[in-house]
């Protein structure tokens, strides 16, 4: 495809929206089109599908990041895959006798982590559908490194940091913990902590970094933004806060919701953002300005807990009533040159020059397009090869000129 032809793609998108029944005919083009050209200002949303299997309330919701799976699990003590085309629930796994409170699902998405009320917690192989292994704990909530290799579970002594694969016990994080959430690069934990700070910590080395701001709320949820450039908090009192891990303090408070807010999701660009409480309201938030751009309405607690599609065109909300649901969220587009970079996108480099580091010298093709993958689930798939690899030259080059002006 031509350069200029992006440009005409974007407009004629923003033609296709003015047709009758577009959602239907035309929506999957428009998603295709939203994994090329960056996001621009929100569109429309509406309803998907229920997906019905569950014998009581939803507890924890996941996405697969490149599949149109969800995963759901609730106070029946089962987990449900779900395929999001055509409804069909896919695989059931059964194995805990408690209500399950947390799931993590690393980038890879072949293994799943699930912990239950009791504090056992079993990995599964998702392909398989069999059990890898299972613990008994004293752990009620964790979060897990998106490499798969790493824990951190929240028990009475404590967060502690564990090996997945052996169960070895790494070290401990010596605070008291309301929610935890670990950075999209793996190396950040933030902790919530009962006398209402924010805190981070080293993953790798479990020391406190510093703690964002001043005291907030009670927090009853907490997820690092899809882009790790900030933490969304929900709180007892229905407000979100937004706070930046770089300039260490609160950005910004976003209120509407009435009680407290249990769902927190983001997409992978971190500036589309959803929050849900107990209410029949769950709130799409444009983070880039901090605006509600849609109030998606259906029973009350339908939306306790979220997750959301890379892209940020796909909602998953587990409800009260053990029913799953899904909404599609349509975003505009901006035309874009193959050579014009976007500085937006430069934090997905860095962060996946510091997940799966290489050396130069083995930079591969497999290597550029695993990054060139990424940026698809943000919106700037039209970047070519040739000003990425640059990119990351550039990259690697300051990184170096800082290493050596820190040493100097």
């Amino acid at each position: 495809m031509l350069c200029r032809d992006w440009f005409a793609a974007a407009a004629a998108a923003s033609r296709l929206r003015s047709l009758p029944d577009y959602e239907q005919h035309h929506g999957p083009m428009l998603a295709d089109l939203s994994a090329l050209l960056p996001r621009g200002p929100f569109a429309k949303a509406w309803f998907g599908r229920d997906f019905v299997g569950h014998a009581d309330a939803i507890t924890a919701v996941a996405a697969l990041r490149d599949e149109p799976v969800a995963i759901s699990a609730g106070v029946d003590g089962t987990i449900r895959l779900w395929h999001l085309d055509d409804g069909a629930c896919v695989r059931v796994l059964r194995g805990h006798e408690s209500t399950i409170v947390t799931l993590h699902l690393p980038l890879e998405g072949r293994t799943l982590l699930s912990l239950d009320s009791g504090g056992l917690l079993i990995q599964w192989d998702l392909v398989s559908g069999q059990e890898v292994r299972r613990h008994k704990t004293p752990a009620w909530m964790l979060d897990g490194t998106p490499d798969g290799r790493l824990m951190l579970w929240a028990g009475p002594i404590g967060i502690t940091v564990v090996q997945i694969d052996s169960g070895r016990h790494l070290r401990t994080l010596h605070t008291s913990c309301a929610a935890i959430s670990i950075s999209p690069d793996g190396r950040r934990a933030a902790t919530a902590t009962t006398d209402g700070f924010i805190r981070l910590w080293s993953v790798a080395t479990g020391s406190h970094l510093y703690t964002l701001g001043g005291p907030v709320p009670p927090v009853r949820s907490m997820r690092f933004a899809g882009d790790g450039q900030g933490v969304m908090v929900g709180c007892e009192d229905g407000s979100v806060r937004l706070c930046d891990p770089q300039g260490r303090k609160e950005i910004r408070v976003l209120s509407g919701h009435t009680s407290p807010v249990t769902g927190l999701c983001s997409s992978a660009d971190g500036q589309a953002m959803a929050s849900g409480d107990a209410s029949p309201c769950v709130r799409v938030w444009d983070l880039r300005s901090g605006t509600a751009v849609a109030n998606l309405l259906g029973t009350p607690g339908w939306g306790r807990v979220l997750a959301m599609s890379p892209l940020g065109d796909r909602l998953i909300a587990g409800g009260e009533d053990g029913v799953l649901r899904l909404w599609h969220l349509d975003w505009h587009v901006e035309g874009r040159r193959e050579d014009d970079w976007d500085e937006k996108a430069l934090p997905c480099v860095e962060w996946y020059l510091a997940t799966w580091p290489r050396p130069r010298h083995d930079w591969n093709d497999d290597y550029y397009d695993r990054l060139l993958a990424e940026l698809r689930l943000r919106g700037y798939g039209h970047v070519s090869r040739d000003l990425l690899m640059q990119v990351m030259h550039e990259v690697i080059r300051a990184r170096q000129r800082l290493s050596q002006l820190r040493s100097s």
